[in-house]
């Protein structure tokens, strides 16, 4: 859906989703002036990149803080003046409001109201009927698969991180185990802490080496995190015990969680503050015929404020793992083959595989109960470069 011509404007935002008493609810917004609910979305800012863009929109128009999973499409069209303006969409989930990446981010100022009149959560059914835009009904059908369980959307994030610029090993006197990060190095590690907080990294997993360590350091720091260290992932573990590397990531890919996990977020159905409404859902099973001018009343629909939100991710914690770039194709190789051929084809298969602070996003589906679990997308990233730093 999004042509060849580069966008005029550049917009980002999200399909925020959970799982309510009748199953799958969507996250909409209420746009006065337009009189129509649409996804929460807004323009990027000149130097923002789009992920956190798509964020910090969501945020100032529902008042709800979410982690990114995987990516959902772009839209593109025209509008009045002739400019293209292209939307590139996430699906998102709630975070608790005491969750560890909320301390990484900065405040968010509310939408104004004749921005924003409302954001509600709906069925599934009811958001495909409210949305106004047939490409927007197009990307939340194609991130549910047109199903109405959670098993097409739910995924879980693992951010795998080659760690920062370091000092270069013959101007290091001292052994590689505390080779330090050089002061760009330094730049991106804190760059990064950002970068992570955008998927609701919850788990920090590093090589012992000092490098590794540091670059996650500002993360666990801000996030108030521990740092877990792994011997086994240092360069010397990978070349002596290359068994044991493996088994260590391959059990960070594929954590395993019983399929009654459930991570209850009723907290997040209290007011966000002053400017914001609750995001609440409807209450009836189906309500197929429901229109906008409905919704724009608060009090005009059947609510039901206090029931307990949840989504099947309990047990599967966000990690972010710190490697190293000779450790980076025993990896590629593990991710992919948990990939099928159009995702394989997109991970990196040339040495250096990542450059130095480089993520790269494994969404991988739930693992619940025996499935298998499958790469369903990936993104591949770096630290602002230059003055952005």
């Amino acid at each position: 859906m999004t042509s060849r011509r580069q966008a005029d404007v550049l917009a980002a935002g999200g399909i925020v989703w959970r799982l309510g008493p009748y199953g799958l609810e969507v996250l909409l917004v209420y746009r006065p002036s337009y009189r129509d609910w649409a996804f929460p979305k807004g323009k990027v800012k000149v130097g923002e990149d789009c992920r956190a863009a798509a964020i910090r929109e969501i945020a100032e128009e529902t008042g709800v803080p979410v982690g990114l999973r995987q990516p959902a499409g772009s839209v593109s069209y025209v509008l009045r003046d002739g400019r293209r303006k292209e939307v590139r969409y996430w699906v998102a989930v709630p975070l608790p409001a005491n969750h560890p990446a909320l301390r990484c981010r900065p405040p968010v100022k509310p939408a104004r109201a004749r921005e924003i009149g409302a954001s509600r959560w709906f069925q599934l059914k009811q958001a495909l009927a409210l949305l106004s835009m047939p490409n927007d009904r197009e990307v939340l059908r194609r991130a549910v698969a047109d199903g109405e369980t959670t098993t097409a959307i739910a995924s879980r994030p693992v951010l795998l991180v080659r760690h920062a610029q370091a000092r270069k090993r013959s101007a290091w006197p001292d052994g590689e185990e505390t080779r330090p990060l050089t002061i760009r190095g330094k730049k991106q590690s804190r760059a990064l802490a950002s970068q992570l907080s955008w998927y609701g990294a919850d788990a920090l997993v590093s090589s012992s080496w000092e490098r590794c360590m540091a670059t996650l350091r500002p993360y666990a720091k801000s996030a108030r995190l521990p740092l877990q260290e792994h011997p086994e992932l240092t360069e010397k573990g990978y070349m002596e015990d290359e068994a044991s590397f493996l088994a260590t990531v391959t059990g960070l890919l594929h954590a395993r969680v019983g399929s009654a996990a459930l991570l209850d977020l009723a907290a997040l159905d209290a007011p966000a503050g002053p400017d914001h409404r609750d995001a609440t859902a409807l209450t009836a099973p189906d309500h197929r015929d429901i229109t906008a001018a409905a919704c724009i009343n608060e009090r005009g629909l059947d609510v039901d404020d206090g029931a307990a939100r949840t989504w099947p991710q309990a047990e599967t914690p966000t990690v972010a793992i710190c490697l190293h770039r000779p450790t980076l194709p025993g990896v590629m190789e593990m991710v992919g083959v948990m990939s099928p051929p159009s995702i394989r084809s997109q991970l990196p298969t040339e040495d250096p595989y990542l450059k130095p602070g480089e993520i790269l996003v494994v969404h991988t589906s739930l693992p619940v109960s025996q499935c298998e679990v499958l790469a369903l997308a990936v993104e591949r990233f770096r630290p602002p470069e230059g003055d952005e730093l």
